[in-house]
């Protein structure tokens, strides 16, 4: 698609005032040649081309046109555009003049891709500022002097989101996580307006995902911004600009990108140890949609509350036909291996086997991994323990069935074989999400005293680990 956009409300934004889009990509040359390229805005744009490259038409302005010649070979160039609307008329067009035709044109969408296999057309991100006063400390398109207010200023919370926002949006990750982490700090001191209304809590959500994407955070800034979180369908400005391959489609974006943020968020939160911590802010939430109760949910499985977590897992009604894995607004993988790990605490807790048929058709749907459809094969009585065994070496990430093993073993009450079983898995696959969960359901087996064990309820042994092999569902 072109960039020739006059009308207001801003499309996708519903806004007209104090917003921000941010277009990336690769403009196509088919002709070396010199090419006179322009920014026609009403409010402020800027043009990076290349490495060096830059038209400089920001401030606050009618529809005015800046722009420069450039030489260029044939072939694809990297460029991004930046927008900013304050108030009024607003407007933003991406010209061009090829060698021998001197007036300028909209660049067509056909020169215009994003993303590494070149998908037709820019990607862009968008966002309103929080407000206008943020907006005029942020007038600068680099953070550098937005930084300098913010050391001078450190308590000012709207700029610290504003900061944030904008380093994303910039492609400046450190900037944003130095001003996520300023946020926690302000947080964690009580010197914030974070409210219950949608939008502020949806900021202090996108502050935490930016910290969690960080590879050390600090673990009392996250605990700081858990009680700040939003309601879990939405999405941070952080996903648009980590994933922009997607924003052309929205409907691919909330499928797929939005999904795999909500599930970078709760593996992340689990494999640092603030199950606790995220259990008490989803509790603290109010919400009952079906993603809070899968979160809710895992957070109980890590602490080794099995009855807490076929509760929440029930509740979502992972099984309900119909259901598609956009209704739980997490990655499918990641409804297959809940989908399991119920089944499993449903022979516990209720007494009998689910509908392995059904089973089988949730994990098909949800595109399970081979690791998974192998657990499946051996839920439903397809194969004995003593067959499934086999077909680990010949199945994609086959050592994960151990930790269904080690889960079933606990349903059983045979807590040092699921132990030893899950200290194995984590020797050779230490990065492995069942492995972080493996990992804290060893330090929960450690506390279960005799007495507990004893008592606890037991569930029968599949009767696949004694009989034939049933006839397949797959």
């Amino acid at each position: 698609a072109t960039v020739d956009q006059t009308a207001l409300p801003w499309p996708n934004l519903g806004a007209s005032e104090n917003l921000a889009v941010v277009w990336r990509g690769f403009l196509k040359i088919e002709q070396a040649g010199v090419y006179h390229i322009a920014t026609e805005s009403d409010d402020g744009s800027r043009l990076h081309l290349d490495k060096g490259g830059v038209i400089d038409n920001a401030g606050d302005h009618g529809m005015q046109q800046r722009q420069g010649a450039f030489a260029l070979s044939a072939g694809w160039h990297a460029l991004m555009l930046e927008f900013e609307q304050g108030g009024g008329g607003a407007g933003c067009r991406l010209l061009w003049s090829s060698p021998g035709t001197p007036a300028l044109v909209v660049i067509p969408g056909a020169a215009l891709a994003h993303g590494d296999r070149h998908a037709p057309g820019l990607a862009a991100s968008g966002y309103q500022f929080v407000d206008r006063n943020a907006r005029e400390r942020a007038r600068a398109w680099h953070p550098t002097p937005m930084l300098a207010a913010a050391a001078a200023d450190p308590g000012f919370y709207r700029l610290h989101v504003e900061l944030c926002r904008r380093a994303l949006a910039t492609q400046h990750p450190e900037t944003a996580a130095a001003s996520a982490s300023a946020l926690a700090k302000l947080a964690s001191a009580g010197q914030h307006p974070f409210t219950s209304q949608l939008n502020d809590r949806d900021y202090g959500e996108a502050a935490l995902m930016v910290l969690l994407h960080g590879e050390h955070p600090a673990l009392d800034e996250l605990r700081a911004l858990l009680p700040f979180l939003g309601h879990l369908s939405y999405v941070s400005t952080g996903a648009m600009v980590r994933h922009p391959d997607a924003l052309g489609d929205e409907r691919r974006f909330w499928r797929e990108r939005s999904q795999w943020e909500r599930g970078f968020l709760l593996s992340r939160l689990l494999e640092l140890g603030l199950a606790a911590d995220f259990s008490a802010a989803l509790k603290a939430s109010d919400d009952t949609d079906a993603t809070t109760c899968i979160m809710h949910g895992a957070c109980a499985l890590e602490l080794g509350d099995l009855l807490t977590d076929h509760q929440q897992m029930s509740a979502a009604k992972l099984m309900e036909p119909g259901r598609e894995s956009e209704s739980f607004n997490l990655p499918s993988s990641s409804i297959a291996r809940r989908t399991l790990e119920w089944a499993l605490l449903e022979r516990l807790y209720a007494g009998h086997d689910p509908d392995w048929k059904q089973l089988v058709a949730v994990l098909e749907k949800n595109h399970a991994t081979p690791d998974m459809l192998l657990a499946g094969r051996w839920l439903s009585g397809e194969l004995p323990w003593t067959e499934a065994e086999k077909e680990i070496p010949q199945t994609a990430d086959g050592d994960c069935l151990n930790y269904y093993r080690g889960l079933y073993e606990i349903t059983l009450g045979q807590y040092d074989a699921a132990s030893t079983r899950f200290t194995a898995m984590i020797a050779q696959h230490p990065d492995w999400m069942e492995s972080s969960t493996a990992r804290h359901l060893n330090v929960w087996i450690a506390t279960v005293t005799p007495a507990v064990r004893a008592q606890a309820p037991k569930a029968k042994p599949l009767a696949s680990d004694t009989a034939a092999p049933a006839q397949s569902n797959f």
